[in-house]
């Protein structure tokens, strides 16, 4: 499992492209583009950092901040492209923009800061100077829908999308479980207190680079408090009456409409 520049020399005719801008995708008719469009945006100088990576069978860059899309192409959210997509597409769509986004931000070694090169053997970057190897960075959070009896809570982020309710979340601290994680960010976030914290599933996402751990949970005692500058409001609502909530494609549809 490597990355390779020398992309000529590894596709084949399964072999799948990715282009990214921020959190976007760059789609033709509603799909990842194909090999002839993105070895010509390559030849135009539109990608940075191109690469194949074998095991996944992809190839995957971010485009030029200067380069303006056509009318050949379309930009769309990657939550969007997500929603459309199964879940073969959705793992390797994730993969190819998290491997990408990460190739082109890290630059540099942090112990040394002698300029990184692609490690011969592994999904890797290495540095010739300190012959450190630097993997792809991760940071575990968990996601949580808390049920009382039928009912489900769900909350309004102060700072996100703000017309959308979701289940609460929160990174996983240095020293703490998943499920100690879950019973602090609801205790921080709402000021309730759960118990039957169970696990459900997992998901990658790339929002830049977290694992999401859904638990489902069961409201113990409190009274609802929503955290300022966190948590603009929270409510319990019934799955035949809910409010806005994120699409499918993502674990939290998947709790919320009890999928997962």
């Amino acid at each position: 499992m490597a990355f390779y520049t020398d992309i000529d020399s590894c596709i084949n005719d399964d072999t799948s492209f990715f282009v990214f801008r921020g959190k976007n995708i760059i789609t033709r008719g509603g799909d990842a583009i194909g090999k002839d469009d993105f070895y010509s945006l390559n030849a135009v100088g539109a990608l940075e950092k191109p690469f194949f990576e074998d095991t996944y069978n992809y190839c995957a860059a971010i485009v030029n901040s200067e380069w303006q899309l056509s009318a050949d192409f379309a930009e769309i959210n990657l939550r969007e492209y997500f929603a459309r997509h199964d879940e073969k597409a959705i793992l390797l769509s994730s993969r190819a923009k998290g491997i990408a986004q990460w190739r082109y931000s890290t630059r540099f070694c942090s112990f040394c800061s002698s300029l990184l090169e692609d490690d011969k053997t592994l999904s890797a970057l290495f540095c010739p100077q300190c012959k450190k190897q630097i993997f792809p960075r991760i940071e575990p959070a968990t996601i949580t829908l808390v049920t009382r009896g039928n009912e489900i809570l769900l909350a309004r982020h102060a700072t996100r999308i703000q017309n959308l309710w979701a289940c609460l979340s929160g990174f996983v601290e240095i020293g703490e479980t998943a499920e100690q994680c879950v019973s602090r960010e609801i205790a921080e976030e709402v000021g309730i207190k759960v118990k039957n914290i169970t696990y459900r599933a997992s998901q990658s996402w790339v929002f830049p680079d977290q694992l999401m751990l859904a638990f489902t949970a069961e409201y113990d005692s409190g009274e609802i408090k929503a955290q300022d500058g966190e948590i603009a409001e929270a409510k319990w609502f019934t799955r035949d009456n809910l409010p806005e909530i994120p699409p499918k494609g993502s674990v939290a549809y998947n709790l919320i409409m009890n999928l997962s």
